[in-house]
């Protein structure tokens, strides 16, 4: 009986993770493929199809599928392209931040996507109100995630020039 109650609960929590986080054993995971994904468009294009599988609505999810949308755009030739996955990115992070507005991790991925794509397209307007939200839940990166991420999180904020230098002051101390 105890270990069929052991199953039971085993089987609930694998279901549950995989409803919410559908083919990625974590979210580490899933980050490691999008850092793959950065530079390889091929890798690109295999996470956006197993992020569209997904029916996942968690916040974090929905704002790492947009996130590779900005990749797919980044990895195009045909700039038709380039700004209808551009587009759909921003609407897809827009979703993710309205689902969970706090999220520094969800910020930072809006962030630096707007960060890299050229101000004359229009798709840069939320890069303060990013920034503002990332530094102001820091702290909350730092609990949760590794040194690694929470340092390069840090070192690209300071590098983007967007920051005052209190901001800066206080980034550095996690650098």
């Amino acid at each position: 009986m105890r270990i069929q109650r052991l199953f039971f609960c085993l089987t609930v929590l694998t279901s549950f993770s995989w409803s919410t986080a559908w083919s990625f054993s974590s979210m580490n995971e899933l980050r490691t493929q999008y850092g793959e994904a950065i530079e390889d468009s091929k890798a690109a294009d295999e996470l956006l199809d197993l992020l569209n599988q997904s029916s996942s609505t968690d916040p974090l999810i929905v704002a790492y599928r947009g996130a590779t949308e900005a990749l797919i755009a980044k990895h195009a030739w045909n700039p038709y392209r380039k700004l209808e996955y551009l587009d759909k990115s921003m609407k897809t992070l827009s979703q993710a931040i309205a689902a969970d507005p706090t999220n520094p991790e969800i910020r930072f991925l809006r962030f630096s996507i707007q960060y890299y794509v050229p101000a004359f397209l229009g798709y840069s307007k939320n890069l303060d109100e990013d920034k503002n939200v990332i530094v102001e839940h820091f702290e909350g990166l730092k609990q949760v995630y590794s040194d690694e991420l929470v340092k390069g999180v840090a070192d690209f904020l300071i590098k983007s020039g967007r920051c005052t230098e209190d901001e800066v002051s206080q980034l550095r101390s996690y650098t």
